[in-house]
């Protein structure tokens, strides 16, 4: 029988104990990540049916902090840092309404800055800076509401600029390669359709050059678009193929030899094509 009240006592303690665990959990309104329920896009604390408004945590195995952060009425509000096992930070990101919204910025498990960037509203805006893992830049461009507008520069990891485009609304417009492949720019020529025959629902264009024959022995192909509607060319509504430069998009003249003659091609059809193929 003294064992049994023994026993009984140690029970009684210990659920006093995560009584008053609980009790200080939900004053302080901080509790562990992994103890949140998600229901319809919101986050609920254990034993409430209103959407969780207050700060959450997580720990490693080890003791380090994982994550820490704020919700709203059940959705993501404030600072959100997460850290590596290492107990280096890895993230730390700004939301506003459950939405991507401030300053964010991302490390390497060694500490060096990984990314950092501008979020407004949810989408990119704003510059953009990433690195590699040895501290030298990798990319750096400027975001208008989640699509590129501007320059974008690429560097390699020795520190050589690789490449500088230019976008516009999210379109690439222009590359300049410092490798030297468009030793005259990249830069798409203005091109005005006309002559459109009755009865065209779109247009394809191709772009190559019959004078690669005796360098490369092939007709090269520079520029390939589908799916063109009207006198211009929207390259938003559009479709581009691959190139023999093995790119996606636009491909400037780059004689290899001699001064090559590059020939446009339009076609007029009663369809649309398969914007995969």
């Amino acid at each position: 029988m003294i064992v049994s009240k023994l026993m009984l006592l140690e029970m009684i303690n210990y659920l006093i104990i995560s009584l008053l665990s609980l009790s200080v959990g939900v004053s302080q309104q901080n509790w562990n990540m992994e103890l949140m329920k998600e229901h319809g896009g919101l986050i609920y604390s254990p034993n409430s049916n209103k959407p969780y408004t207050g700060d959450i945590y997580s720990i490693y195995v080890n003791g380090k902090k994982k994550l820490e952060g704020k919700y709203n009425n059940g959705i993501k509000d404030g600072l959100w840092i997460e850290w590596y096992k290492n107990g280096q930070k890895m993230e730390e990101e700004i939301y506003k309404n459950g939405e991507e919204d401030g300053k964010w910025t991302w490390w390497y498990k060694n500490g060096q800055k990984k990314e950092e960037g501008i979020f407004k509203g949810g989408k990119k805006d704003g510059l953009f800076t990433r690195w590699y893992e040895n501290g030298q830049k990798y990319q750096e461009g400027t975001y208008k509401e989640g699509e590129l507008d501007g320059l974008l520069t690429g560097w390699y990891e020795n520190g050589q600029k690789e490449y500088v485009s230019t976008f516009k609304d999210g379109i690439k417009i222009e590359v300049v390669n410092v490798d030297e492949r468009y030793k005259n720019g990249n830069k798409i020529p203005p091109l005005i359709i006309s002559g459109i025959p009755e009865g065209t629902k779109s247009l394809t264009l191709i772009m190559d050059d019959p004078d690669a024959m005796e360098p490369a022995g092939k007709v090269w192909v520079h520029w390939v678009v589908w799916n063109i509607e009207g006198s211009t060319i929207d390259l938003k509504k559009c479709y581009q193929g691959m190139t023999d430069f093995g790119e996606v998009g636009y491909g400037g003249p780059a004689p290899p030899d001699k001064r090559h003659t590059y020939v446009f091609k339009l076609y007029a059809l009663d369809c649309y094509l398969d914007g995969d193929n």
